[in-house]
């Protein structure tokens, strides 16, 4: 699992355009709300998990079917959010 800093968020994108994009994701991405991004790969993400600061929740976006991400994510949350 790896956090996009803020000048990279624009990565995850493009896992929006097979889906439902909801305005606080996009509104993340676009650096115009507070929040943070984890995903599955840095360069090329599949999936990824959009925190909302706002919101105080989050979001998952993409791949749903990808087990590498979907298997680390109850750690995840449990560890560090």
């Amino acid at each position: 699992m790896y956090e996009l800093s803020r000048d990279l968020f624009y990565k995850a994108k493009s896992l929006l355009e097979n889906g439902h994009s909801h305005p606080e994701i996009v509104s993340i991405i676009e650096n115009n709300n507070p929040g943070w991004i984890f995903t599955d790969q840095l360069n090329s993400p599949k999936s990824a998990l959009v925190w909302s600061k706002g919101m105080e929740g989050f979001y998952l976006i993409g791949d749903h079917h990808n087990e590498a991400f979907t298997g680390q994510l109850h750690e995840f949350i449990t560890i560090h959010i």
